[in-house]
């Protein structure tokens, strides 16, 4: 990155950790592209009456005013929140830079599969696949419909990724068994 990384803490208590967390998230998106010129993210703590939810935006910028948004609202875990929205900011990149370079992006393949395990309180589960392959998701990865209408055994498209900690589907599709 062109400039140090910068980010804002609203209504949680600065730590280390945090800190340190965030700063290996963002380290981590120069490898997707050495054209980063800033990044910014801002992660704030929201009282609600279920309890408190973190928020976390990063904003990136790239040559051309390219500027990359990503937001990850509404988590009770604030790693987790962070770590979704960092994904989410690395696919953009990536995408960004290759369309820089003027690579033509292909299209993931969409895999099949059934909602195998869910854990509601946390808002994630495991999806499996008729060749029984499992693969992470959670409430961000869900594209329809809201996490809550999920039942096991619902069959679902996605598109398979892998990241540090195994297999995970994004761009999760669900509907009724008819």
């Amino acid at each position: 990155m062109q400039a140090p990384v910068q980010f804002t803490l609203r209504n949680i208590k600065h730590s280390p950790a945090i800190e340190a967390h965030i700063m290996q998230k963002a380290e981590k998106l120069n490898k997707f592209s050495d054209r980063i010129i800033s990044c910014h993210v801002t992660a704030e703590m929201e009282h609600t009456r279920s309890g408190d939810l973190y928020n976390v935006r990063i904003n990136v910028t790239m040559p051309s005013k390219k500027e990359l948004i990503s937001t990850h609202n509404q988590k009770e875990n604030l790693y987790v929140s962070i770590a979704d929205a960092f994904d989410d900011m690395a696919r953009q990149v990536e995408e960004t830079s290759r369309m820089m370079q003027g690579h033509v992006k292909h299209h993931d393949e969409i895999l099949h599969g059934e909602i195998a395990r869910l854990f509601m309180s946390d808002e994630f589960g495991f999806i499996e696949t008729p060749e029984g392959d499992e693969y992470y998701f959670n409430a961000g990865s869900l594209h329809h419909p809201h996490f809550d209408h999920l039942k096991v055994g619902m069959p679902v498209r996605f598109i398979a990724a892998w990241d540090d900690e195994g297999p995970r589907a994004h761009r999760v599709s669900a509907k009724e068994k008819e």
